[in-house]
C-alpha cells in the first residue's frame, strides 16, 4: 500500500495533481507485490499548468536493465473551455539525451546511455501511462554508489538532473531461515516474525506475505494465495541489528475467515507462505512519509528534480518462496471455530491424501 488530490498554479499544482498520483502508485508498488508488469494504473498527466517534463526512474539492484519514463504535462484552454490533449501530445517532442552516470569511489564516471525500449509496454509495469515513453540502458547497479540522472534538450539548452546513492546491498532476511525442515507456525496464540537487515542507504521496507494454498474440486487442484501486507516501515524506525515484524495468529484466522469464501463443492489444501520484501531508497520514503503526515508536511514541497516533476531513487526486492506449514498450523485452519466452514483439510487427511497418489 488511499490517496490524493489537490491544485496550485504552474508547477506548484502540477506537482500536487501529479506527485499525489504518484505517491498512490509508489504505496501500491511498495504495498502491493511489486514486478516489472505488477501495476495497471494510469498517472493523470493532465492539468492547469505550463509544459512540464515528467521523469521517473527506479534503480533497481535486482536486474541488469534500467528504465526510464518520461513525458509532458500541460492542458490547452480555448474559448473557456478546458481541453485535455490525446497522448501523442503528451509525448516529449524534439531530441534529447537521457544518460545514467556512476560515480566510482575514485572518482571515475562511467556513462549508460538510455534507449528507446521494446521490451516493455508502455501501458504495464511502473507509472504506466500510454503518453509515458519508456526508455532502457544496459546496466547493474554497484552497490553504495552514487548515480546522477541527466536528461539533455540540447535545442532548449535545457538539462534536468537529479541523483541518489544506491542501496548498500542486498535483502538479508535472519527468518524464516531456509534451513531443512523449517515449518512455520502460525495459530491463535503463536505470531511469526519475519526478520530481516536494514539496508545502508535504504529509508522505506513494505513487506507482504502470500498464504497459499490450493482448491481442490473433481481432483484437480487449483492454486489460489491470500495476500497479508504488513506496516511500513521506515528508515527512522530502524537504528537496530535488524527489523522484525509480526505476524499475528489470531488475526490470521480472522482474515482468512473473512477473505475466503465458503464453497462447499471443494477441500483446501494448505501449501505454506511466499514472503515479498520491497525496499525504497530516501526520495521514495520522503514522498510518501510527507503525503502519510500531511498535517506537518506537504506533498507539493519536493521533487527529485529541480526544473521537472517525478522521482528519482531506488527500490530493491527480495522473494523468500514456499516456507511450508507446520501440523498445528495446518490443524487450526481445518478444525478452528472460524474457518473449519472452509473446507480446508487437517494434516493426517493431507497425509492420507499423499499416500493415495
Amino acid at each position: 500500500m488511499n490517496f490524493w488530490h489537490g491544485s496550485m498554479i504552474k508547477l506548484q499544482l502540477f506537482r500536487k495533481q501529479i506527485h499525489r498520483k504518484v505517491l498512490a502508485l509508489l504505496l501500491r508498488l511498495l504495498v502491493c507485490i511489486i514486478t516489472v508488469t505488477s501495476c495497471s494504473e494510469e498517472i493523470d498527466l493532465y492539468s492547469e499548468s505550463d509544459k512540464l517534463t515528467a521523469i521517473y526512474c527506479l534503480l533497481n539492484n535486482n536486474d541488469s536493465v534500467q528504465y526510464l519514463r518520461i513525458s509532458s504535462q500541460y492542458t490547452i484552454i480555448g474559448n473557456g473551455k478546458v481541453i485535455k490533449p490525446d497522448s501523442i501530445d503528451l509525448t516529449v517532442k524534439g531530441d534529447f539525451i537521457a544518460y545514467l552516470s556512476e560515480t566510482s569511489r575514485s572518482g571515475e564516471q562511467v556513462s549508460h546511455h538510455f534507449t528507446p525500449s521494446f521490451s516493455i509496454k508502455k501501458d504495464t509495469g511502473w507509472f504506466p501511462t500510454e503518453a509515458l515513453q519508456v526508455y532502457e540502458t544496459r546496466c547493474t547497479i554497484t552497490p553504495n554508489t552514487i548515480y546522477s540522472l541527466y536528461v539533455l534538450f540540447p535545442k532548449e539548452k535545457r538539462m534536468i538532473f537529479a541523483k541518489t546513492v544506491s542501496f548498500g546491498g542486498g535483502v538479508l532476511v535472519f527468518d524464516p531461515a531456509m534451513v531443512p525442515g523449517r515449518k512455520l507456525n502460525l495459530f491463535p496464540g503463536e505470531d511469526f516474525y519475519l526478520r530481516y537487515e536494514p539496508l545502508k542507504n535504504a529509508a522505506i521496507y513494505q513487506a507482504t506475505a502470500k498464504f497459499l494454498y490450493d482448491d481442490i474440486r473433481d481432483g484437480i487442484a487449483e492454486r489460489k494465495e491470500l495476500v497479508l501486507t504488513l506496516p511500513l516501515k521506515f528508515g527512522d524506525q530502524t537504528d537496530i541489528d535488524f527489523i522484525s515484524q509480526r505476524i499475528s495468529g489470531d488475526r490470521f484466522l480472522r482474515d482468512v475467515a473473512r477473505e475466503i469464501a465458503m464453497d462447499t463443492s471443494v477441500k483446501r489444501r494448505p501449501v505454506g507462505f511466499n514472503f515479498h520484501i520491497s525496499v525504497g531508497g530516501e526520495e521514495l520514503a520522503l514522498e510518501i512519509k510527507k503525503d502519510l503526515d500531511a498535517a506537518s508536511f506537504s506533498s507539493a514541497d519536493y521533487s527529485s528534480f529541480k526544473n521537472a516533476a517525478g522521482i528519482f531513487s531506488s527500490l530493491s526486492h527480495k522473494w523468500i518462496e514456499t516456507i511450508p506449514l507446520s501440523k498445528f498450523t495446518i490443524d487450526s485452519l481445518a478444525l478452528s471455530s472460524l474457518t473449519r466452514g472452509l473446507g480446508f483439510l487437517t494434516y493426517d487427511e493431507i497425509n492420507k491424501l499423499d499416500s493415495i497418489k
